[in-house]
Parts: C-alpha cells; structure tokens; sequence
C-alpha cells in the first residue's frame, strides 16, 4: 500500500483529491494544513493517522512514497521545489506555479531531482475523454483532421486568475487531443472586465483546431469534438459522449451513444472503468490512480511538469496580447 502525505485540506482538496485517493492502491498516512479546524475535519473524515500544522515537520517525520498539494498556486510552487529537493514524488494541483518563470523552475528542480513531478490536468482522465482519445488511436477513425473545445463558464477576474484556473483546462486539453501545437491566432473580447478568446490552432500533424473559452456566461459549459477523416467523435459537458463510424460522401454513417444512468449507485468498489461516480467522469479518480501507479512502478507521470510548462507558456502569451498570431 501506497503511503501518501497530503498538504491542504480546503474545499477543492477535501471534495476531490481527498475521496478520489479511495479509488487508488494508496491511503494518505499524514496531512497538514495551517487551518486545523479543516485539517482536524479530513483527519477523522479520511482516517489520516498523523495531521501537522507544519507540513514541513510532515516530511521530516513520515516516511512517505508520495505527496499531494492542493492549495494557493504560491504553495504548489514552495512544496514542489522542497520535495523535489527530497527526491519525493509529488502531485501538485494546476497551476504548478503563479507564473511561467515559476513553472520553469519547477521543470529545472524535477530534472535535477529525476523525480515524477505531476501536475493535475484531471480532464485528461475523466472517463469519456479516454473514451475519445481511445477512440481516435484506432486506424477505423483515420488521421486528425480537426478539433474543437468549448469551454465557457461563470465570471472569473481578473484575468490572471481566469487564465490560470479556469482557460489552462482546454489550453492542456487542445494538446492532450491533438498534439503538439505548431501555431496559434487569436483574438480576445473584453466586456465589463471579462474576456473571452477565439483561438485558431494549427498543429504539427497539420490538423487544425478551434477553441472557445471565456467568463461571459451564465454557467459552464464544455464541449469537445474530434474529426478524422474516416470518423467523429464528440462529448458534451464530460457525460455524453457520441461516435459517428464509417460514414462516406453522400452516405450514412453509425452512430454510437452513451450517457450514465445516474438511477445505478457506484463508488470505487466498482473502480474507474465504471464511470457512474462524478469523480469518475471528471477524472480526479483516474489521476490519482495515475500517480499511485507511477509512484509504485517509478514511472514518469503524463501530465508532467513539462506539460504544465506547455499550458503555462499559453497562458502567458494569452495575457501578454489580446490578439495575435504566434509559432510556438
């Protein structure tokens, strides 16, 4: 069994990374968090042994395989570079870092350290994503032609914030399901302070993609679709997912769909390949069983540093401009 310490036990912490370990070969021995009221909380919560006000006296005294933070980007950024320095294999909640510069140093500290650095882009492993991205891998669905993300949600400044939190998801994601990016144009629309970009991508596989992101709606809304020259695929808000197969000019192809029937209660005795528990279908399960595999076989991690390092220098560009055309 795994033996992980976890730094941070707020909101985001306690509701996701706390109960998606339980899908993973890992307990959390020990935790820390300044607020020990929460700290107390998840302690009796998640049966945690041994809680510090000082996480640093965490990696002093435990003998630990592993460690999660979850908190302030500042403190992804501090922790890392203290348990890379140890040699700790570590996953840090998105951002790694406040700033691109911070990220780099992150990249540096891992390399020197040759230790897992993991960085939680959690979209990559919500459940109908690794459907897609199967589905796409498959010589039926033929090369990538295009890609296409929505990713709209509530208000969200200033626009660091927005950038760093919430536009780093289809940033990361454009690159999960496409590849390594060749170019980007794009224009940003700003409005009572919030922005929203049209962005145009050109791949190095030649493929083209499309994505539209922004804090000037109501609520979130997600949307994905991939087209390859044989075959679609498309998923709606991480739940509803559609396969289009073997169509040809002027004829029809199939079309395979599946949604969860929520009415069927699930958990993770029923592990991650059964994706009725919203921890499944947002991929904080998958991510945590990611890690604790890669800290037990000593495998590198995806994503790593380096990809937030990717998702960071998008975001830097995106602040820097509010409209333009780049080669990466």
């Amino acid at each position: 069994m795994v033996k992980l310490g976890m730094i941070g036990s707020g909101n985001h912490s306690t509701n996701s990374i706390f109960r998606a370990l339980q899908y993973a070969d890992a307990v959390f021995a020990a935790a820390a968090d300044l607020n020990l009221e929460a700290l107390q909380r998840n302690a009796r919560l998640f049966n945690i042994p041994n809680t510090y006000e000082d996480y640093r006296k965490m990696l002093d005294a435990e003998a630990l395989d592993g460690v999660c933070v979850v908190g302030p980007p500042a403190l992804h950024h501090k922790v890392a570079l203290e348990t890379m320095a140890r040699k700790v294999p570590t996953f840090t909640e998105k951002p790694p870092a406040p700033t691109l510069a911070q990220t780099q140093e992150l990249v540096e500290a891992s390399r020197k350290a040759g230790t897992p650095l993991m960085v939680g882009f959690m979209k990559r492993f919500a459940h109908n994503y690794v459907q897609a991205k199967a589905l796409m891998g498959a010589d039926a669905f033929g090369p990538i032609s295009h890609v296409s993300i929505r990713y709209t949600y509530w208000p969200y400044t200033p626009l660091h914030e927005h950038l760093i939190y919430m536009a780093v998801h289809p940033l990361d994601l454009a690159r999960f399901l496409g590849g390594p990016i060749k170019r980007i144009r794009f224009e940003r629309n700003d409005r009572d302070g919030e922005a929203v970009y049209a962005i145009a991508v050109r791949y190095v596989s030649g493929a083209v993609g499309m994505l539209n992101m922004g804090s000037q709606t109501p609520g979130v809304q997600e949307r994905i679709e991939i087209c390859g020259t044989n075959a679609a695929v498309w998923v709606d808000n991480l739940t509803h997912i559609e396969h289009l197969k073997g169509g040809k000019r002027k004829t029809y192809g199939s079309l395979d769909a599946w949604r969860p029937d929520f009415a069927i209660p699930s958990g993770p005795l029923h592990g991650v390949d059964e994706p009725l528990d919203t921890l499944v279908l947002q991929g904080y399960a998958g991510e945590m069983v990611h890690f604790v595999e890669s800290v037990k076989s000593g495998q590198d991690v995806s994503p790593n540093i380096v990809d937030g390092l990717r998702a960071m220098e998008l975001v830097d560009l995106l602040e820097r401009h509010d409209a333009g055309d780049f080669e990466l």
